[in-house]
């Protein structure tokens, strides 16, 4: 990436994780992927950052975490394969569904077919005796909402089923970790209290960068609803110490817990000054002097009115660097 497209935001985000790299590098240099030089991680940081700003409020240490982790399943960062997602200062690695299915095939299974099944579809499975009834066809005209959903994989010559009903669906989103405990901002309730027909009706489009409700479960219902039956079907299919730790990581991610370390990191994170593992950007007066110099342009003062923000001192602290990182890309553009 040209100098001439990055921001302040990003190269600061980038200065840090390489101060980190450079201080603790010979650690994790012994087990580094040879593909995972410094300038690589600094891309990916840029890179990062500028397709989602909020990521600048995350650690060093979390974000090379989850490079790594990507890098030891052989998936790349990108669009269908996984994607690195801020969860407060902690940036967590999500695995796209499509992803996981990769990682099944390397590991032996075959062909893996997910669907959503929608009341208009016609749809029968069970068992008449030790005979195993399957059959599905998709009404491409007025098949209405999702009730359910199936994964059929072809395990060891046989076909294995996986079937979830939306109820079971709707369960495991309701605990997800993504959006709980925002505060109240669309039809006076939480993420997890929200039926799926109010979840349809909000248009991500119009969604604010730092809307708390843009999360997975919002912006992309149908793509987390497969992922969450892949990953009850992946329990049953052949492993492969990726497809574990692939596993691991979505439970993680889904219940709230801490994503596993890197190898190349567990040494490093227990010798680690806390003084090195801030966030990328810190969200101070500074940060805040830097959102006010650039609404001094219409520029600026347009993108900031953008985020749905009058005036920069009501903006949160925690919210600061991510603000910045918004702005600077929308005048650069300007």
């Amino acid at each position: 990436m040209g100098n001439e497209l990055t921001t302040p935001i990003q190269n600061e985000a980038a200065q840090s994780v390489m101060g980190v790299l450079k201080k603790y590098g010979g650690n994790i240099r012994k087990t580094l992927p040879k593909h995972l030089t410094g300038d690589r991680c600094a891309m990916l940081v840029m890179n990062s950052i500028a397709a989602n700003p909020a990521l600048a409020n995350c650690t060093p240490v979390s974000f090379i975490n989850s490079v790594l982790l990507a890098s030891n399943l052989g998936l790349e960062i990108r669009k269908n394969s996984c994607y690195l997602i801020p969860f407060g200062k902690e940036c967590q690695l999500v695995i796209d569904y499509r992803g996981k299915i990769e990682l099944a095939r390397r590991a032996g299974a075959g062909a893996i077919q997910t669907e959503l099944v929608h009341e208009g579809d016609q749809f029968e499975y069970g068992y008449e005796g030790a005979k195993l009834v399957f059959n599905w066809r998709h009404s491409f005209k007025d098949h209405g909402e999702i009730i359910g959903g199936f994964c059929a994989a072809e395990i060891n010559g046989g076909t294995q089923i996986t079937v979830m009903a939306l109820e079971e669906i709707e369960r495991i989103r309701r605990r997800a970790k993504s959006g709980a405990g925002v505060p109240f901002t669309h039809y006076g309730k939480t993420i997890a209290a929200l039926t799926l027909a109010e979840i349809r009706k909000i248009d991500p489009a119009t969604m604010k960068f730092n809307d708390p409700y843009r999360v997975p479960w919002v912006t992309d219902y149908d793509r987390q609803a497969r992922k969450t039956i892949i990953h009850r079907a992946a329990n049953d299919w052949p492993q492969s110490p990726e497809l574990l730790t692939a596993q691991e990581i979505d439970t993680a991610v889904d219940i709230g817990a801490p994503l596993p370390v890197a190898e190349e990191l567990a040494e490093v994170v227990l010798q680690m000054d806390p003084a090195d593992n801030r966030p990328m950007v810190e969200s101070g007066d500074r940060t805040l002097a830097a959102i006010k110099a650039l609404c001094t342009t219409d520029a600026g003062m347009k993108a900031l009115k953008a985020q749905g923000i009058t005036d920069p001192d009501e903006i949160t602290p925690e919210d600061r660097a991510t603000v910045l990182a918004a702005i600077e890309k929308a005048v650069q553009r300007a």
